[in-house]
């Protein structure tokens, strides 16, 4: 898991500096269009627009170096998040069997010692103990989506896996 946010606040601060290019982009293509709506011949409007000109070659060069390690980044970062869902719902059926276990080792008295027969007409599912195993297990799709819905996941996951293992005893 701390691999996992590890990758992701690496994640975000790239995807941070990309969106701030983004801005930055944006801002000198507007300063273009007001300097040309002024009249170009002014030499102050023509230095407007080459400074604009330029911010805009140097932001496309700073993202051209980000984008590559930001793609290796978000695999890395989805392949990491796969593993971590199967990790954490692993230990999460392990529990739950544990948890089982512990009920049926108390309940088979009452059923004269007969196992099969307990777990035949036992519904672990209704017993209130047994909720929180349902609700902490991650149903998280496979990711083809973009990196934003990947990073919001990752977080969410993340936030999941601390509230439940402290409300079921996971480590």
């Amino acid at each position: 898991m701390k691999e996992l946010e590890d990758i992701l606040k690496e994640a975000v601060k790239i995807t941070a500096e990309l969106r701030r290019l983004d801005n930055m982009e944006s801002d000198a293509r507007s300063e273009i269009v007001a300097a040309v709506d002024q009249d170009i011949t002014i030499p102050a409007a023509q230095k407007r627009i080459n400074d604009a000109r330029l911010a805009i070659e140097l932001v496309s060069a700073r993202r051209s170096k980000l984008r590559p390690p930001h793609s290796a980044l978000q695999e890395r970062l989805r392949e990491q998040f796969q593993a971590e869902v199967v990790s954490w719902n692993n230990k999460i059926v392990a529990a739950r069997k544990a948890k089982e276990c512990e009920i049926v080792k108390a309940n088979l008295p009452f059923y004269d010692g007969d196992e099969r027969g307990f777990r035949k007409h036992f519904n672990f599912d209704a017993v209130p103990c047994m909720i929180g195993y349902r609700k902490a297990f991650a149903n998280m799709p496979p990711h083809n989506s973009p990196a934003s819905d990947l990073v919001r996941d990752v977080g969410v996951l993340i936030n999941d896996v601390k509230r439940w293992s402290a409300k079921l005893g996971i480590s």
